[in-house]
């Protein structure tokens, strides 16, 4: 697994983790639905957990709303328990998405 950025975002002694994918919108929906699978895969194994003690989330960035529909379409068909993985926002939303914590939840 090899995601495009790992960000740390911490305040006081609250800290957030988040993995984030740049989708420029020329990767299958099929593409997306391997990508999730292969964090499902990570987050069952549990290293993120025992080392951070929390799985970070995945913000998908896209560029427009047309792609955000995509990407949440694609998403959704994964195992619902491992829809709260993802958060999906465009770019233009990404800085208020990280420091709000949730991103533009997608579920």
């Amino acid at each position: 697994m090899k995601p495009d950025a790992a960000v740390r975002l911490g305040a006081d002694e609250y800290e957030d983790h988040w993995f984030i994918e740049v989708d420029r919108g020329t990767e299958s929906p099929a593409v997306i639905e391997r990508k999730a699978a292969v964090y499902r895969s990570y987050w069952s194994t549990g290293r993120e957990q025992a080392e951070l003690g929390a799985f970070p989330r995945v913000l998908w960035l896209v560029p427009d709303e047309r792609r955000r529909a995509v990407l949440v379409h694609a998403l959704g068909r994964g195992p619902a328990e491992a829809w709260r993985l993802h958060s999906v926002a465009r770019f233009a939303d990404a800085i208020p998405g990280l420091v709000a914590g949730a991103g533009e939840n997608a579920s």
